[in-house]
């Protein structure tokens, strides 16, 4: 009899005593900061909220007890004294102001300063295989982002899920989710912003920007490519933000474009008419600009399937980005000839971002600080910096990145002699820019694939590189703080944005 009431007694303190650990644990997770993860599209969901005139001082308190850092215990205990709500009123209260679902438990949490976390999912999507250079640039990216969000304090953080090469589909594809709301933001070729903005198809006019290997391949340095692109970034992000994007940044992915051939040395401007060349199925005037230069034939294909086109005998000639050549060993094992001079002109490349995000985003934290934690002023600097640091990166550590791949490989395949490079005279290569000279106008004036201002403007800032280039103006803070000789400052029109 003594043993079983001694072993009762054991069970029953037992049972108090897993009680006392159940209850702090409890205690314990209510104090602790829950992560509510959402996706940009339920997060959208909050633009529905309308906190009607009745309950707007109920509103003005709880936000100035939040800023006085009141406890959720302090909070309920202020909701009841002075307008009689208990916290199991607060469920149907939400749903009166047009509160998701989804997002109760967080309203929920952050009216009664329980300090939650949202986690915002932003998809995007990258042309790039997986750890490629720009694959890898823009996971680093990424982490820097999560640096700029200190502004918005700590209810807020970002997990951004990355698409390489292809997982979302094309180029088109990308344009497509990110305008449907499925992307937030895009990483291409610039055939791919050519689709949102068609003044984009100026870049890809051959000798456009002026040869510089010394400057791009050996030194590393700025050179005419970058000048033109960090002086019609504004241009440029007001015509991406007419049709709803915003410009992160434009890149090199294959810098100057020499062309690979398989079976043609090409040293003059008639052997151009023994090469089948390709073109993204995207770009505007590729086929215009490769019938001008003297190509025998324009071959439509996708980037990934260029490999199987020149594997079946279709193309005989590709674009010598120097680094893919080496990635893509199908190329490089089959292609024997490379020309000296970049004919094709500049392969770039682009990162869009949704405009509906940033503006959506802002619209979220003006609705009410009570349940985002977020005031408009902070999230438009926040806004500000990650636009910032995204374009500064892109230009400074990417686009270099690529440049300085791209500077190895070219020694790697022209010491090994990898591939033969054919030199091209002077008077070849004129009689091709004979050719093209002629298209840029044509292109803009009779079949509207620019528009003549643009390409009015580019030419412009050319000129201007080149003089001062032969003044001796070009010292290094141009391009290091992106301030020009002439005061122009390459970032004022992201410091200034929403405005």
């Amino acid at each position: 009899m003594y043993k079983i009431k001694s072993n009762s007694f054991y069970f029953s303190l037992l049972l108090i005593l897993l009680f006392i650990v159940f209850v702090n644990q409890r205690v314990y997770a209510d104090e602790t900061d829950r992560v509510y993860s959402i996706s940009f599209a339920e997060l959208k969901s909050l633009l529905n909220i309308c906190v009607p005139h009745r309950y707007s001082k109920l509103m003005d308190t709880v936000l100035a007890a939040k800023k006085e850092n009141k406890t959720p215990k302090e909070i309920e205990k202020i909701l009841l004294l002075q307008f009689n709500i208990k916290k199991s009123d607060l469920l149907p209260l939400l749903k009166k102001m047009n509160v998701p679902d989804k997002m109760e438990d967080f309203c929920t949490d952050m009216m009664l300063n329980k300090n939650p976390v949202l986690e915002l999912v932003i998809k995007g999507a990258v042309t790039a295989p997986k750890y490629s250079p720009q694959y890898n640039m823009a996971k680093k990216f990424i982490k820097d982002i999560k640096k700029t969000l200190s502004t918005m304090g700590s209810n807020f953080n970002i997990r951004v899920v990355l698409y390489p090469g292809g997982v979302m589909g094309d180029e088109p594809d990308f344009i497509r989710k990110v305008r449907l709301g499925q992307l937030q933001f895009a990483s291409g070729t610039l055939a791919m912003g050519e689709m949102v903005c068609p003044a984009l198809s100026v870049f890809d006019l051959p000798f456009l920007f002026d040869y510089e290997p010394r400057l791009y391949y050996d030194e590393l340095k700025y050179c005419e490519i970058d000048w033109i692109f960090g002086k019609a970034a504004p241009t440029i992000n007001r015509l991406l933000e007419e049709n709803g994007f915003i410009l992160g940044g434009i890149v090199d992915v294959g810098g100057y474009i020499n062309i690979a051939s398989l079976n043609v040395p090409i040293r003059t401007a008639a052997d151009l008419k023994k090469i089948t060349f390709y073109a993204l199925p995207y770009s505007r005037i590729a086929g215009d600009v490769n019938e001008a230069c003297g190509f025998n034939k324009t071959i439509v294909c996708k980037i990934f399937d260029m490999p199987a086109m020149v594997a079946t005998g279709m193309l005989n000639s590709g674009p010598c980005a120097w680094y893919t050549q080496i990635l893509m060993q199908a190329l490089s094992s089959t292609f024997k000839y490379v020309t000296s001079f970049p004919i094709r002109g500049y392969m770039g490349g682009i990162s869009l971002q949704s405009k509906d995000m940033y503006e959506d985003l802002l619209k979220i934290a003006g609705i009410s600080e009570v349940f985002t934690g977020i005031t408009k002023e902070a999230a438009l600097n926040s806004a500000r910096n990650i636009l910032l640091l995204q374009y500064k990166t892109i230009k400074e550590e990417v686009r270099y990145k690529i440049r300085s791949l791209e500077a190895k490989s070219r020694k790697v395949i022209i010491e090994k002699k990898i591939y033969e490079v054919v030199e091209m005279k002077d008077e070849e290569i004129e009689k091709i820019k004979s050719r093209v000279l002629p298209l840029y106008y044509e292109l803009a004036d009779k079949k509207g694939k620019y528009p003549k201002w643009f390409l009015d403007e580019i030419l412009s800032y050319r000129e201007e590189y080149r003089k001062f280039k032969k003044e001796g103006k070009l010292t290094d803070k141009w391009y290091k703080e992106g301030i020009y000789p002439d005061g122009y400052d390459e970032y004022a029109w992201i410091k200034t944005w929403g405005e």
